[in-house]
């Protein structure tokens, strides 16, 4: 039994509005992780981990979602729902208000950790990064509210995975015990390993890697626990940071990574406050010469305004900007996804009309065209430049000409710059 209740809370510090640069949330004490999504940001707050957060940033109005078992640790929203990732299962929060609206897996052996959460759009598979390697399940046939079956496999040779980062060209890269992994994906054999890095190949040394983040120049950062140090890698050369050439004290003990708008790489630690590094200089925020209100950060996520949400252990949500947080919906970032993706359309099998979804993270021109399974046009639904944001097209089973189709399979495809991705429907009659 998963129970909701709503609350009308308000942001502490009325500035949150203007200029400033720190605001604060009235969440729990204590969180655990921090996803920022269109409108929303979710947290993952106290009672052991069992408590999910959804947080209007203009309002501060709260939804509180308590889960039926304790020790969750990760959080991942998309179009679809609010994903979190415990002790031996994964819950999925639907965003749409149906009589199945949770779903809870299960996942074997039972103490298994799930660290962190990606989602692969180009395959279109969810990844779930745990003590026991990596979960994954595609081809995820989803209709709002329905019950969902859920079979997942696992990419052999994986072990302890605290990171997970899938890019748009498919690759999928984790932060391991000592080890930095890129998969690709085949339709034949599922995800194979492409590249591994280690003490064997490479300067790596540390043994706990936790994060994995991207800069805009495609640079790979990552930082390690054991020792403590932050590392890059172009391609090329390894640079690592650590106590010796850098404010970093290995005392510290890392949390997090993040890399906002401008490439600064955001770490946050457990006893500091958290580190940003703008490729010359090393700021240190702390309570004591910032807004920021605990030294325990756990978690950060940037939205589109550059905010930086920041969820610490003992002092609740903060935000952060140094340019002044800006939380005005003209600036357009509200319902602005993260990736591109073409949702299943609902509902499926319809008769006659069904809807079709997909997310733009940025302007495109897009084509969404229905076919039938010989590959013949039927119906082009969309082709036109539009802006950025969540989508939907309803098709009401006709043709071009505007006549009636015939009962059957038909594949919806959209093209969205480089981007291309099918699906299936069935029409009933």
């Amino acid at each position: 039994m998963i129970n909701r209740i709503t609350l009308l809370l308000f942001i502490e510090l009325g500035s949150v509005f203007g200029q400033d640069q720190w605001g604060y949330y009235t969440a729990d004490p204590i969180i655990i992780d921090v996803y920022n999504y269109g409108e929303f940001i979710w947290v993952i707050g106290d009672d052991g981990g069992n408590k999910v957060v959804k947080i209007n940033k203009q309002s501060g109005s709260q939804e509180y979602y308590y889960l039926n078992s304790l020790h969750y640790r990760t959080i991942f929203v998309d179009s679809i729902g609010v994903w979190i990732g415990g002790n031996g299962n994964i819950v999925l929060i639907e965003h749409f208000e149906y009589p199945n609206h949770f779903h809870q897996f299960e996942i074997n052996p039972a103490n298994v950790w799930i660290n962190d959460i990606a989602y692969d759009n180009l395959n279109d598979v969810y990844l779930f990064g745990s003590s026991d390697g990596i979960k994954f399940f595609n081809q995820f046939d989803y209709n709002p509210g329905d019950d969902i079956n859920f079979v997942y496999e696992e990419i052999e040779q994986t072990d302890n995975v605290n990171a997970l980062y899938a890019d748009s060209s498919g690759l999928v890269y984790t932060g391991e015990n000592g080890k930095i992994r890129t998969y690709a994906y085949s339709d034949s054999t599922g995800y194979y390993l492409v590249n591994q890095f280690d003490n064997t190949n490479s300067a790596l040394t540390g043994q706990d890697i936790i994060d994995v983040d991207f800069d805009s120049d495609s640079v790979m950062w990552a930082i390690n626990r054991e020792p403590l140090e932050v590392f890059s890698f172009d391609g090329n050369t390894w640079q690592f940071f650590n106590e010796n050439n850098s404010p970093i004290v290995d005392y510290y003990r890392f949390s997090c990574l993040e890399i906002d708008h401008n490439d600064d790489i955001l770490i946050g630690t457990e006893r500091s406050g958290f580190y940003k590094y703008d490729g010359i200089e090393w700021t240190l925020y702390h309570p004591e010469n910032s807004g920021l209100p605990s030294l325990d950060v756990r978690s950060i996520d940037i939205d589109e305004n550059s905010n930086k949400w920041i969820g610490t252990w003992d002092g609740g949500l903060a935000v952060f900007n140094e340019e002044g947080i800006s939380l005005n919906s003209k600036d357009d970032y509200f319902f602005k996804p993260k990736t591109i993706n073409l949702a299943n359309s609902y509902p499926n099998p319809f008769n006659p009309i069904t809807t079709l979804r997909y997310d733009l993270p940025k302007n495109s021109l897009v084509n969404i065209t229905i076919y039938d399974l010989l590959g013949r046009q039927v119906k082009t639904l969309v082709n036109q430049t539009q802006n950025a944001g969540f989508k939907s097209i309803i098709w009401n089973a006709t043709n071009d000409y505007g006549k009636p189709v015939s009962a059957g399979v038909y594949l919806y495809q959209i093209q969205a710059g480089e981007f291309v991705q099918t699906r299936k429907m069935v029409l009933l009659k």
